[in-house]
């Protein structure tokens, strides 16, 4: 497939995962998830053609709402999701990284907040 029909799909496929709203817990799916969409996370190698900005923009805000999703009960398997996200979004480059780290960070901020409410629960 060419890049754009590749990044359409992969658009589609994560509008339909926010729009089921359902929390993103098991590394397989994240790991499955994270294939399907790579178009939107990373600029294909071989190709050339340049992105239009309004579709970029809409596909990195897009991947910036998904990543709210990625949720799990065990903090330590949440934040490693998180870090497969990160490492993704660190390839992705400066464009794409002021779209979708400032989610990470959130994300990360509401992780910390769940090990610090967890942490008062134990004293």
């Amino acid at each position: 497939m060419k890049f754009q029909n590749k990044r359409t799909v992969a658009l589609k496929i994560v509008k339909s995962v926010i729009k089921d709203n359902n929390h993103l817990q098991s590394t397989q799916t994240i790991d499955q998830l994270i294939e399907f969409i790579m178009p939107l996370l990373q600029d294909e190698k071989d190709s050339s053609a340049k992105e239009d900005p309004y579709e970029f923009e809409e596909g990195q805000n897009a991947i910036a709402q998904m990543l709210h999703l990625v949720n799990n009960p065990n903090n330590d398997q949440w934040y490693a999701l998180l870090l497969k996200f990160k490492k993704i979004f660190l390839k992705g480059g400066a464009e794409r990284m002021k779209h979708t780290l400032p989610a990470l960070i959130f994300s990360l901020f509401k992780l910390s907040a769940n090990i610090e409410m967890g942490a008062g629960m134990d004293q």
